[in-house]
C-alpha cells in the first residue's frame, strides 16, 4: 500500500498491524460496536496484545470514526470522510466525555496533517465547547503538559481560552 496520505503515513508510524503487510482485507459489514473492535484489533501493536485504542464508550467511537476520516482521506473517498468528520462531531457534541478525551486528542493529531481543515476544526470546536470542563480535568491537563507534539495543541486552547475570558 501506498502512503500518499499523510493521515495513513501518520497512522502507519504508529503501529499499525497491516502496516506490515500492506493490505487491509473486509469482505463484510460490521456494527458499529464490530468495527471499533475491528479498528482495535487493525491497530494492535504487532500482535502483542497492547492497544492503542485505550479508550471505551465514546471516545472508543470518537477514536474510531477519526481512524475512518484517515483511511477514507488515504483512499480519497471525500463522501465517506465527509460521514466520518459528520460522526465524530455528533459524537463529539451528543455525547462528549472528559474521561479518555485526551486519547481522541492525541489520536486526531497523529493521524492528520497539521494543514488538516476537517478533523483538526471539530476537534478544536469541540474543545472551545466543552473549556471549562476540561481545563478542570486535571488528567487532561496534565497529559496536555506531558506530550510534546500536543503542544500546538496546547497553545491553541491557550489562545481559546484567553479569547473566551476576554
Amino acid at each position: 500500500m501506498c502512503a500518499a496520505s499523510p493521515a495513513l503515513a501518520a497512522a502507519c508510524d504508529i503501529g499499525l498491524k497491516k502496516s506490515k503487510t500492506g493490505v487491509i482485507e473486509h469482505d463484510y459489514e460490521l456494527s458499529a460496536d464490530e468495527t471499533v473492535t475491528v479498528l482495535d484489533e487493525i491497530a494492535s501493536e504487532g500482535g502483542s496484545g497492547r492497544h492503542i485504542l485505550m479508550t471505551s464508550g465514546a471516545n472508543a467511537r470518537l477514536t474510531a470514526h477519526a481512524r475512518m476520516y484517515a483511511i477514507d482521506e488515504y483512499y480519497q473517498l471525500p463522501t465517506l470522510e465527509g460521514l466520518a468528520s459528520e460522526n465524530f462531531h455528533h459524537m463529539a457534541k451528543t455525547d462528549f466525555d472528559t474521561e479518555g478525551f485526551i486519547y481522541d486528542v492525541k489520536e486526531v493529531h497523529d493521524i492528520t496533517p497539521k494543514e488538516d481543515k476537517g478533523l483538526r476544526a471539530i476537534l478544536q470546536k469541540t474543545v472551545q465547547r466543552n473549556m471549562e470542563r476540561l481545563v478542570q480535568d486535571r488528567t487532561f491537563m496534565a497529559h496536555i503538559a506531558e506530550h510534546a507534539d500536543l503542544q500546538d495543541f496546547a497553545a491553541g486552547m491557550r489562545k481559546l481560552l484567553a479569547r473566551q475570558l476576554a
